[in-house]
């Protein structure tokens, strides 16, 4: 996808501005705001099974938005943990000023830092596979995130790169007096729409490569439909009924015709 078509469709014609704004107000209310996150989920998917790059979703099936976006708030939480984790630990050990503990405490902090900074980077593969799969194990599946990482590092670093920098926005426009953080929360789920597309691209790729279709199409072609007979069948088979009748008929005829005579 093109990146002036991409950083367009959010507000390209007037239906997919509106529901740009919805996600906007919707992103000011607390626990709602997990609504605008589960969207784009739902776009990034209908991006990768099906290629959408023209229009944004209807904002429809709000338990599905609701859970899609608090799955993916305990993915990226899953990834994070464990590198805020360390940090802590090293922070808690250069406060007792014990001499060795705050050596402890240092390589603590810069381990987990580099942890930190590779959750970062890695995470959103771990949504692309769980948005293919439609399985959280799969978005912590490590060993296989980094190896589609890899796989695809050329376009998933670019993708990375753009939403790494459009990031910034939101932090400067939130220090304009009074309407700073409204503007700034709008800019958010801007950038939420566009890691969509863009990461979206990243698991088209991957999805083409596996072979994957949405669990609904692998779920129709399991289904096998016996062949309805038709009426033309039916007819042909009662046209072809029809002239044994009337051999039969004319067989009985013929007995009674030969019986009167010999009376």
């Amino acid at each position: 996808m093109e990146l002036s078509k991409t950083f367009q469709m959010p507000v390209k014609n007037k239906d997919n501005l509106i529901r740009y704004v919805i996600g906007g107000i919707l992103g000011i209310i607390p626990v709602l705001n997990l609504l605008p996150i589960g969207y784009a989920f739902i776009l990034m998917r209908k991006h990768i099974f099906e290629n959408a790059s023209e229009s944004l979703p209807e904002w429809e099936g709000w338990g599905t938005l609701f859970k899609y976006g608090f799955l993916t708030f305990l993915i990226i939480l899953g990834y994070m943990l464990i590198p805020l984790a360390i940090i802590g630990l090293g922070v808690a050990a250069e406060a007792t000023h014990v001499a060795i503990l705050e050596y402890v405490g240092v390589t603590f902090d810069i381990i987990g830092g580099l942890s930190f900074l590779a959750a970062i980077f890695l995470f959103p593969m771990g949504i692309i596979l769980f948005a293919i799969d439609d399985e959280v194990s799969s978005a912590f599946a490590i060993f296989h995130v980094i190896d589609m990482t890899i796989k695809h590092i050329g376009s998933y670093l670019k993708a990375s790169i753009i939403i790494f920098v459009m990031n910034f926005v939101p932090g400067f426009l939130s220090q304009i007096p009074f309407i700073g953080w409204i503007i700034s929360i709008f800019v958010e789920v801007y950038i939420l729409l566009e890691s969509a597309l863009f990461f979206g691209d990243v698991g088209q790729a991957i999805a083409e490569r596996a072979g994957k279709k949405t669990p609904q199409a692998e779920e129709m072609e399991d289904v096998v439909l016996e062949p309805e007979v038709t009426s033309t069948a039916k007819a042909e088979e009662q046209q072809e009924a029809q002239p044994e009748v009337k051999e039969e008929t004319k067989t009985e005829n013929n007995e009674k015709d030969e019986e009167k005579k010999e009376d």
